[in-house]
């Protein structure tokens, strides 16, 4: 389960929590890369969690063209 949905560029360090207690943002975008990684998981099958951004809501994620986030690996 996504927190607040934004336009965001995927890159941020997330949060991910079971259990419906967390509040935050997260991109559209990342949400996505997630869901793809889950449906391709078996350890997926079955189970729930949340997922934010560890941007809080007052900052822009913004990424730097010259110095890119690492790609991220949603293995379950």
């Amino acid at each position: 389960r996504p927190c607040a949905l934004t336009e965001e560029p995927a890159g941020a360090d997330l949060i991910f929590e079971q259990g419906d207690n967390i509040t935050g943002k997260i991109s559209r975008e990342e949400v996505a890369l997630i869901c793809v990684a889950a449906l391709e998981s078996p350890s997926a099958v079955g189970k729930t969690f949340e997922v934010k951004s560890t941007v809080p809501f007052s900052e822009p994620f913004v990424i730097d063209p010259s110095n890119p986030p690492p790609e991220k690996d949603y293995e379950v």
